[in-house]
Order: C-alpha cells, then sequence, then structure tokens
C-alpha cells in the first residue's frame, strides 16, 4: 500500500476528532489492524478502502493519493482521464466550498445554500440543453421560462442568505487554491465588466 493511503487515513480520522480506537470500531476492525494501516506496517484490501471512502465521504482516489481533490477530481473523455488545470482549480473550490458550507452550524442556512447550487446546477443544465448539449426534452419547462425561475430562485435564496448571521463558523481559512480562484474571478470580472453591463 502506497504511503498516502496510510497518511490521508489519519489525517481523516483527525478531522473527524476520533481516537483510533473509536474509528476502528466504527470501519469494523480492531484498534491494533487500524494502527498498522495507519502506519503503513499492513496492506488492507480493496473491501477496506471502499469502507474508509464512505465513512471518510471521500473517493478511493483521494485515498490512494492518486488525486488530491475529496471527490477524485477526474474528468473521464472516453477510456482517457483528462485533466485541465482549470477542471483541477474548479474541482478544488467546489469541493472546498462544499466542506466550508458543511461547517455551518445553522441547518436552514446549510439547506438554503445547498438550494442555491441545486437550482444554479438546474440553471446551466438548461442553458445546456437550450445549446444542444444536453436533451432538451428532458426539460418540461421551456428554456425562457425555466431560466428566469432558476434565476429568481437563486437570488431569492441568496438574498435571505446574505441576511443571516454565520458568526458560528469556527475555521474561516480557505486553502491558497480558493483564494488565487478568488483573485483570478475578479480579475476576470474586473476585465469584462463592461462586457457584462
Amino acid at each position: 500500500m502506497n504511503r498516502a493511503f496510510s497518511q490521508r487515513i489519519v489525517e481523516l480520522r483527525r478531522e473527524k476528532g476520533l481516537k483510533q480506537k473509536e474509528a476502528a470500531k466504527e470501519l469494523g476492525i480492531s484498534q491494533a489492524l487500524l494502527s498498522h494501516y495507519e502506519k503503513g506496517i499492513r496492506e488492507c484490501g480493496l473491501d477496506f478502502i471502499i469502507k474508509c471512502s464512505e465513512y471518510y465521504e471521500v473517493s478511493c482516489d483521494y485515498l490512494l493519493g492518486t488525486s488530491e481533490y475529496r471527490s477524485g477530481g477526474v474528468l473521464f473523455s472516453g477510456e482517457k482521464k483528462v485533466y485541465s488545470s482549470q477542471d483541477k482549480i474548479l474541482s478544488a473550490v467546489i469541493n472546498e466550498t462544499l466542506n466550508i458550507s458543511g461547517k455551518i452550524k445553522s441547518e436552514k442556512a446549510r439547506f438554503d445554500f445547498f438550494r442555491m447550487i441545486y437550482f444554479f446546477t438546474y440553471h446551466q443544465l438548461a442553458l445546456l440543453a437550450h445549446l444542444g448539449c444536453v436533451e432538451e426534452d428532458a426539460f418540461e419547462l421551456p428554456f425562457i421560462e425555466s431560466n428566469i425561475l432558476s434565476a429568481s430562485a437563486i437570488a431569492t435564496i441568496e438574498a435571505k442568505f446574505i441576511h443571516s448571521n454565520y458568526d458560528d463558523v469556527k475555521d474561516k481559512t480557505i486553502s491558497d487554491v480558493a483564494k488565487k480562484f478568488i483573485a483570478s474571478s475578479e480579475k476576470k470580472l474586473k476585465e469584462n465588466i463592461t462586457e457584462i453591463f
């Protein structure tokens, strides 16, 4: 087993605030065996990798160190894996955004945040259908109506979200990748402001 697996399961266990004994119980193995996996003394089977993936809610690729992104961050083109720096950055930022939103203690606020993502995704799929990239007959609503309704839903939920208080989030730090993404996005927005308006 590669060293990445050992390091990742230790890191993920600590993130959950679990002692080795607690994690071992949750994963259905002895503490001694988990200790051996974490130290790289013993190799585990595929079943255990999958169990860890499900328990820690990360991809097997992440656990094995073949991806830096917890969700895997791999796009497929036929049988060949295709990585682009933009895909990696976007995948990392989306993953980080979801992880950060999980820190919001208010269940209602978390629900509203995910509703915004839900309608934004629908909005983008409707646009892709309109452009001929997705089956249009999957949509009951015509493009203009779905576009307006989804944009309105996003704006309405966002307005409520903005007026809420999220001081209950303890760790507000973000990664360097997210900071670079924000800087790059703001630069592009400033450069294209005349085109937008």
